[in-house]
């Protein structure tokens, strides 16, 4: 896919073309035979009827050959629909293959500001969800408007060798529908974008009152009725948008249908006398009258719908050439490692780079705010991280902790100052000794800051999957490129202590977690918690985040946990993110964060001496731990 190309209807063809050209030529052949087949057929008709008449009135005449020409045109009838079948069922496969990864492959490269804002992240999720079927249907649909259209236009050139005028009546009244039809389409794309919002809302709504994972605190609160009436005002909201629209819409078209029934059997009635008069023969006439019956079925229904469906996808191609032109990050598919021929999870090569060994990162004078706000989350901030540390960032809800990992993990580069990046000489071999100084992060590639950093969130996820593959997603680029995947997610769950719940999965790491596939074990928050953990460790970066995914512990629970990971951890630089003081005592120093600054810095002991705020947060917390 093109990032500066605006995709037009023309693509409804070339996309599959590209995708899987084979089946796409064969559905192709398969629609010019059926559009040429009912001018054949009329023809065909009439040599019939009219060599039978003329035998019937004891003249010469051989009806072998146009029986046989008949039935060749029932053959072709009969076998038309499996060619089309077969050709559309591997066509579809080669855009699913292909289209998808395309797809998923842009949605990883996009810049985080995209997930974040509102407005693109609705056109990622129209282009994202099923984008092979949609350019699928768009091709299919385009066939359909071809042949139904070559079609007419072969009947109307043989109805205008005979009565001249007729064709034009049918032309004059055809144009106008199919144009109001195409209008209609687009006009039906826009109201699925406006029904979409409240329909999501209300999938989620319906998530949250009949979700597993909510039974508790549904039974607990008795909310269901309250959140309920929420729900139906959602579902409503986007119901109605689509029920008024498709009132329109069916009024339009059978209105239209209604109108090329008239035209129809006006023209029919008309070629009467042309009949009656000898300037069309009666086999003639009876093939122009089946003909026209079967255009009547196919431009009232398929050629007017299908019609107001190209009308969707073209609204379609505009979303598509919106989203590809989102701005990337540079370099996301780019990894530490040897060159590879494909990951076992999504099946793109990662760019080999050389591995990031991090001297030290520091933070100069950065100073930032959320896009399209106007606070100042981090205000000149400067701090510094030295390899193989354990430090710890403290300070109250809102201080800017969790940002300056999004800043880390390249999340966000739109800051002020300067994030450098100092690298061990032995990374570099390749550079001359004077290059050996500190890099600012914006500089990397994407993927070689995702390479550096392995982060377990607050809100981590819990992946559906068997336990290999759920702990293993973390090392998928050090799977791709040495194949150590499976040793990595074992030496990871024997880190975090869950070598018990293997044994007692009943298929070990082959289990399902979760109840969504047969056979899965769902397991405790705390498990969930450590698979997160190891997912973690599994991952060979050198720089290590723990941002709160122990927030919902007790604090005693809380601290015991950070003192499993720094032990596991040894060697690494490892970064705690807290606003309880248990855990970071475990650090080898602690940086309070207040205000979007650097308030304090020091080991525990020195800052309780020194009697400023973190002591005071400490003398709050006390209690806790006790």
């Amino acid at each position: 896919m093109n990032q500066k190309k605006t995709y037009g209807l023309p693509d409804l063809i070339v996309l599959p073309l590209k995708a899987a050209p084979v089946p796409t030529i064969l559905c192709m052949l398969e629609q010019l035979i059926s559009t040429l087949l009912p001018s054949a057929e009329i023809v065909v008709t009439a040599l019939f009827v009219d060599t039978a008449l003329a035998i019937f009135k004891g003249r010469d005449g051989n009806i072998i050959k146009p029986l046989f020409l008949l039935m060749g045109i029932v053959a072709c009838r009969l076998l038309l629909p499996g060619l089309a079948n077969f050709a559309t069922t591997r066509r579809n496969m080669g855009l699913t293959k292909t289209f998808r990864l395309t797809v998923a492959e842009k949605r990883a490269k996009l810049e985080y500001r995209h997930i974040e804002n509102s407005d693109t992240w609705d056109l990622i999720q129209r282009v994202g969800t099923d984008p092979a079927e949609k350019i699928a249907k768009g091709f299919d649909d385009s066939l359909v408007i071809v042949r139904v259209l070559g079609q007419l236009v072969s009947v109307l050139v043989l109805l205008a060798f005979q009565v001249w005028w007729a064709a034009l009546i049918v032309a004059i009244i055809a144009v106008p529908l199919l144009y109001l039809a195409f209008r209609v389409g687009g006009a039906n794309y826009q109201a699925d974008r406006e029904a979409a919002q409240f329909e999501r809302r209300a999938a989620y709504l319906y998530g949250v009152l009949t979700g597993r994972d909510n039974v508790e605190e549904r039974a607990l609160f008795g909310y269901s009725p309250a959140l309920n009436a929420v729900w139906h005002e959602k579902y409503e909201a986007g119901r109605k948008i689509r029920a008024m629209f498709l009132g329109k819409l069916m009024a339009s078209l059978k209105g239209s249908s209604l109108i090329i029934v008239f035209a129809t059997a006006l023209i029919i009635a008309v070629l009467l006398a042309p009949l009656r008069s000898g300037v069309i023969s009666i086999g003639m006439f009876m093939g122009f009258v089946t003909a026209i019956f079967n255009l009547t079925t196919m431009v009232g229904n398929d050629l007017i719908w299908m019609t107001g469906q190209i009308g969707k996808s073209r609204e379609y191609l505009k979303d598509l050439s919106a989203f590809f032109a989102l701005s990337e990050q540079e370099g996301s598919l780019a990894f530490p490692g040897t060159p590879d021929t494909g990951s076992p999870v999504t099946g793109p090569p990662f760019t080999a780079l050389p591995l990031i060994e991090p001297r030290s990162i520091e933070f100069i004078n950065v100073s930032f705010r959320y896009p399209g706000t106007d606070r100042d989350i981090l205000k000149n901030l400067s701090l510094k991280f030295e390899a193989g540390r354990h430090y710890a960032l403290v300070g109250v809800n809102g201080a800017g902790k969790t940002t300056i990992t999004k800043l880390l993990t390249g999340l966000y580069t739109n800051y002020e100052g300067e994030i450098l990046i100092d690298e061990s000489p032995q990374c570099l071999q390749e550079l001359r000794p004077q290059e050996l100084r500190p890099q600012e992060l914006r500089s990397f590639p994407a993927g070689r800051i995702k390479s550096l950093f392995s982060v377990v969130y607050q809100d981590f996820a819990k992946y559906q999957l068997p336990l290999q593959e759920s702990v293993g997603l973390g090392a998928v680029t050090a799977a791709s490129v040495s194949g150590a995947g499976i040793n990595a997610v074992s030496r990871a769950l024997e880190k975090i202590g869950l070598e018990d719940l293997v044994e007692e999965l009943p298929r070990g790491l082959d289990t399902p977690l979760g109840k969504i596939r047969e056979g899965g074990v769902d397991i405790s928050g705390g498990q969930w918690q450590r698979v997160a953990i190891a997912r973690s460790l599994a991952n060979p970066a050198p720089v290590r985040i723990l941002d709160e995914p122990t927030a919902a512990l007790d604090p005693a629970a809380e601290s015991a946990v950070y003192e499993l990971y720094g032990e596991i951890s040894r060697g690494k630089t490892t970064i705690f993110i807290t606003h309880r003081l248990g855990a970071a005592r475990l650090a080898d120093e602690i940086l309070v964060i207040d205000g979007g600054r650097l308030a304090e810095r020091g080991s525990h002991e020195e800052l309780v001496a020194r009697g400023g705020l973190y002591a005071a947060m400490y003398e709050s917390q006390r209690g806790w731990y006790a």
